[in-house]
Formats: structure tokens, C-alpha cells, sequence
């Protein structure tokens, strides 16, 4: 492995700049394993560790990290510019909800968790080709069992079998709300055109026992989902003006819209009026 604050030489995203999930303490970076070290004298296994390396190429820089999980916390040390680690420890309890995005390989995850009573966020960015080693962190993060759902993508998703033919694309990734919860309730697909292009946004939202799901995509190469417990939603509506749209505003008041096409009105109405209903019911 790469030694902390020592970049490699040559740049591009190779196996070399791959998540590396560790065997033995001895294969992490010196600066690192005094942390790990506390962990493990708690109960952790060493192989709860993972070590991103270093990535630096001509369209992204990425820097180096080691993240690891032990009971319902998640700890992340990364080098500091002065030469020491900083430690970010998060309990599952103060985790508040969680974006997920991915773009061909590399995958994104934002955590928004409260720290000493105030909000505050922390992004980590993996290779997804190796995303099973971060599965125990992502369930951590949505108040799962650690070997809840580690393979999201092969569920059968027999809810949603009516977006099979109307998109193939939606109905896999409306797979990932099953992160959040096994069942599902309700949903809304809706597909936006995007002017003077072939392509078209995809929209999809999932009511769960624990919360919605609001997932987008454009294309095959990318997606972006946004897990958010009952507790975190402030308020759901459809506006009706010059373009339609359904509105979810979460705390401290980030919104996210769905546009909402004229031949979908009747249906959005009707998600809208259900999402109100479980939203009044779960809060």
C-alpha cells in the first residue's frame, strides 16, 4: 500500500487506486493504525478496515482515506495538510440521511449527521467495483443490520414489474430504495425529455415503512439516490404553475423537485395525497 500524505507517481484509476480491505495492521500506513489499533482493542476485526488509496489523474483527484465500522459507528481518517490524521467517528443514531451517486465507477456517498447537536456532512468517494466491502457501512448508515441486502442489484423487484417494459432502466435502479427497506409501498416514475437531445431524465420515488427514497438518472452511467427517514421531511406538495412539479423539502430546507409531465397530473395527485397521508402518520 501507498504510505499516508505520499501520493503515487503516475496518475489514472487502476486496480493500484482501488479500495484494499485489510488483513493485517501492518498493511496500513503508519499514521493510521494507532486508530485502528483503539478499534480493534474494543473488538473490531482488522478486516472491518478498508484503505482507499490515493488517485490522481487527468479528470478527477481523489485523496487518500481508511474507513472502518465497528458495532453502529463508522470511523473515517484521512491525512490533514499539517502532516496529522483527522477522525471522524459517527453513530448510526446521529446519522440523519444519506445521498448515494455513482458515475460509471466511481461512487459517491454523502452522510448528513448530527455532531454535538449540529448538522454537518461528510462525502467519501470508492471504486464501486469494490463496493461490497462498503455495504456494512452504507446498512450502518441507514440503520440496517451490517449484512442487510449485500447484493441490492440482483433483488427481484417484483413491486415495480410494471416498469420492466416502460423503463428497464428505472425499474433496476429503483432497486436501490430496498436499501432502505425491504418493502415498499408506493411509487413514482415519471421521464422527462431533455430539449433538443435523444436523452431523457428518469425520476423515481419509493414510500417505505421508514422513510422515501428519491432516486434520478439521465443515463446508464449514472445515478443519484437520496435515502430520507420520515423524521427528516418537512414538507411534500405538487405546484401547479407554469410547470408542474412535486416538491420535497427536507431539513434545514434542501428541496428536491420531480417534474411532473401533463399526462402524469392525475396520477402525481394522487402519489402526492398518499405521500401527505404516511408523512402525517410516520413523522
Amino acid at each position: 500500500m501507498f504510505s499516508a500524505f505520499r501520493p503515487p507517481e503516475s496518475g489514472g484509476s487502476t486496480t493500484s487506486s482501488w479500495p484494499q480491505q485489510v488483513f493485517g495492521l501492518e498493511e496500513l500506513p503508519e499514521p493510521y493504525q494507532p486508530y485502528i489499533q483503539d478499534w480493534m482493542d474494543k473488538g473490531m476485526p482488522v478486516t472491518n478496515a478498508t484503505f482507499i488509496p490515493y488517485l490522481n489523474s487527468k479528470t478527477q483527484e481523489r485523496g487518500e482515506y481508511v474507513i472502518t465500522w465497528h458495532e453502529d459507528r463508522i470511523m473515517l481518517l484521512s491525512p490533514t495538510p499539517f502532516g496529522g490524521i483527522k477522525q471522524t467517528v459517527i453513530c448510526n443514531q446521529d446519522i440523519l440521511y444519506m445521498d448515494y451517486h455513482t458515475f460509471l465507477l466511481d461512487c459517491c456517498i454523502t452522510l448528513y449527521y448530527l455532531e454535538m447537536g449540529r448538522r454537518t456532512q461528510v462525502q467519501f468517494h470508492y471504486n464501486s467495483v469494490m463496493e461490497r466491502v462498503f455495504i456494512p457501512i452504507l446498512n450502518i448508515a441507514l440503520h440496517q443490520p451490517v449484512d442487510y441486502e449485500k447484493k441490492i442489484l440482483q433483488h427481484e423487484n417484483p413491486f415495480c414489474e410494471a416498469l420492466k417494459e416502460k423503463s428497464p432502466l428505472m425499474f433496476n435502479y429503483g432497486k436501490l430504495a430496498y436499501r432502505l427497506d425491504p418493502v415498499m409501498f408506493y411509487y413514482f416514475w415519471e421521464c422527462q425529455p431533455i430539449k433538443r437531445t435523444s436523452d431523457k431524465n428518469e425520476y423515481f420515488v419509493s414510500l417505505m415503512p421508514s422513510g422515501s427514497v428519491i432516486i434520478d438518472s439521465c443515463d446508464h452511467d449514472s445515478v443519484n439516490a437520496s435515502y430520507l427517514p420520515w423524521r427528516e421531511i418537512r414538507n411534500v406538495q405538487l405546484i401547479i404553475d407554469r410547470f408542474y412539479r412535486i416538491q420535497c423539502e427536507v431539513h434545514p430546507g434542501r428541496i428536491f423537485t420531480i417534474p411532473v409531465r401533463k399526462p402524469k397530473l392525475q396520477r402525481a395527485r394522487e402519489f402526492v395525497s398518499l405521500w401527505q397521508q404516511e408523512l402525517t402518520i410516520r413523522k
